[in-house]
């Protein structure tokens, strides 16, 4: 799975997956990225099946995107 976005002006987002377990949110990863030419990409790879929950914060604005791991 990929990750990429724009964040302009910026030179760094902060990325974080979640994973769900039960009825809680578990922090699976966490990492700043760098921003190049206004551009982020990352590959990530979870752990095991299930719902995940990424997002991506820069300042106060965050972008959240929920997905499925089968």
């Amino acid at each position: 799975m990929q990750a990429k976005g724009s964040a302009v002006p910026a030179d760094t987002v902060r990325l974080t997956l979640d994973r769900r377990v039960k009825r809680h949110w578990v922090r699976e990863r966490n990492r700043t990225l760098i921003v190049k030419k206004g551009t982020f990409k990352i590959r990530l790879r979870p752990r095991s099946r299930g719902r995940y929950r990424l997002m991506v914060q820069k300042g106060r604005v965050k972008r959240r995107r929920a997905m499925r791991v089968f």
